[in-house]
C-alpha cells in the first residue's frame, strides 16, 4: 500500500483550487425563500394579487423594509395617482434570496441534440458542470436554481466533493436548463 505524503496531498488541493478559480466566471445560486414584505405605501388587493392602487393614508412616516438584512432600506410614504412608486404596481416588495460566488462552468450538450453548434440554453436540452470551493457544498446542496451566463437551470443530481483523503476540495454538481430537467425527471 502506497502511502502518500501530507505535503503531496496539501499541495494537489491548493492547486486544484487555485486552478478552478482561475477559470472561474460569476454564478448566481438561487438559495429559495425569497424575502417579502407588504408595500406600506399602498393597499394591497388580495383579490388581484397585486397594489389597490390606492395610496395608504396610514403611512405617515419612514419605515425600514427587510430590517436586519442586507437589503434593509427605508421607504417614506410617496403619492400617488396611478401605479406605486414604491412596490410598481406589485403590492408587495420580494428579494430574491441569491448569492454571486465564483465557479468553473463547463457547458456540455446532450448526446440526442440535433443542434450542438446553438448558444447553451437556446436550443435542446444542456447541460452545465458546475465547480466551485467545497466551502460552498451546503450552498449546492440547498440551491432551488444556478443562473450561468444568463441562463436559468436546475440540479439534476446531488451535488459531490471531489478531494484526495478528507472532505476539502471541489465540489461539482450537473445542472441541466428547464426543459432539460423536466425530460430528465420524466424518464
Amino acid at each position: 500500500m502506497a502511502l502518500v505524503p501530507p505535503q503531496f496531498i496539501k499541495d494537489f488541493r491548493k492547486a486544484q483550487k487555485q486552478l478552478v478559480l482561475d477559470l472561474s466566471r460569476p454564478v448566481l445560486i438561487g438559495l429559495g425563500n425569497s424575502l417579502e414584505e407588504g408595500c406600506p405605501n399602498c393597499f394591497y388587493d388580495g383579490y388581484s394579487g397585486a397594489s389597490g392602487a390606492t395610496f395608504n393614508t396610514n403611512f405617515v412616516t419612514p419605515v425600514a423594509l427587510f430590517a436586519g438584512t442586507t437589503y434593509e432600506r427605508t421607504v417614506t410614504p410617496t403619492p400617488f395617482k396611478r401605479i406605486c412608486p414604491v412596490c410598481r404596481g406589485e403590492g408587495k416588495l420580494v428579494v430574491l434570496n441569491e448569492e454571486s460566488i465564483m465557479a468553473h462552468i463547463t457547458w456540455e450538450v446532450s448526446i440526442a441534440d440535433t443542434y450542438p453548434s446553438a448558444p447553451p440554453g437556446d436550443v435542446g436540452q444542456h447541460y452545465v458542470m458546475i465547480k466551485a470551493d467545497s466551502k460552498y457544498y451546503d450552498d449546492f446542496v440547498n440551491a432551488d436554481y444556478f443562473v450561468v451566463d444568463g441562463i436559468r437551470v436546475e440540479t439534476t443530481e446531488i451535488p459531490y466533493i471531489r478531494s484526495i483523503k478528507i472532505a476539502d476540495g471541489i465540489v461539482e454538481v450537473l445542472c441541466g436548463t428547464v426543459n432539460a430537467t423536466k425530460s430528465l425527471k420524466n424518464e
